[in-house]
């Protein structure tokens, strides 16, 4: 499943976490995730960004949806930042 990808100019990170899955979201997520899988999301996330950032163009955007990205721990998030700020023109 892929997690990132960019469309011209735009970046989209879908976070599949949530803390339960309502009735109405057609949205892949994963409710109730344990923390050891939003970790291999994570590492999975940041390997993608390397793998897919030389195809995209200078990015004029960065879109955070999914599930709820909220639920992704906060100490995850300087990772996934830090790799798109060392690998995509912002």
């Amino acid at each position: 499943m892929p997690s990132a990808f960019c469309v011209f100019e735009s970046l989209y990170i879908h976070v599949p976490f949530c803390r339960g899955k309502c009735d109405y979201c057609a949205f892949y997520s994963e409710p109730k995730a344990s923390r050891d899988e939003m970790v291999a999301y994570r590492e999975r996330l940041v390997a993608e960004l390397r793998e897919h950032s030389a195809q995209c163009a200078k990015l004029s955007s960065i879109f955070i949806g999914g599930g709820t990205p909220s639920v992704l721990p906060p100490d995850e998030w300087p990772m996934i930042f830090d790799e798109i700020h060392r690998k995509f023109q912002l």
